[in-house]
């Protein structure tokens, strides 16, 4: 549990550093945790944020957030429609080439 708790201090850390793709990217891995999962399951969640909600987590317009998570989704990352939101590969997202930097 420690150990989770500092890799998401160590997360949140760089995440005003990077670009809204990214944040929103990190912002998905940590909900898929903070719901139990370990990160190599797919993650099902059902999700009770708004779009603004989610756009002020990286601090950007709503439009912005949204073309964003059209772009992860073209990754196939996210998957479902409405509230219904299924993380495809939660630990995927940490393969991805930007994840370690900014």
């Amino acid at each position: 549990m420690a150990g989770l708790l500092a890799e998401h201090e160590q997360l949140l850390a760089v995440v005003d550093q990077r670009p809204v793709l990214k944040q929103l990217a990190v912002f998905s891995y940590s909900l898929c945790c903070r719901l139990g999962h370990d990160g190599e399951a797919a993650c099902e969640m059902a999700l009770s944020m708004t779009r603004p909600d989610i756009a002020n987590y990286p601090c950007v317009a709503t439009e912005t957030a949204s073309r964003a998570i059209v772009q992860l989704r073209a990754m196939g990352i996210p998957d479902g429609y409405g509230k219904q939101v299924r993380i495809v590969d939660p630990h995927g997202l940490r393969s991805l080439p930007w994840w370690g930097g900014s």
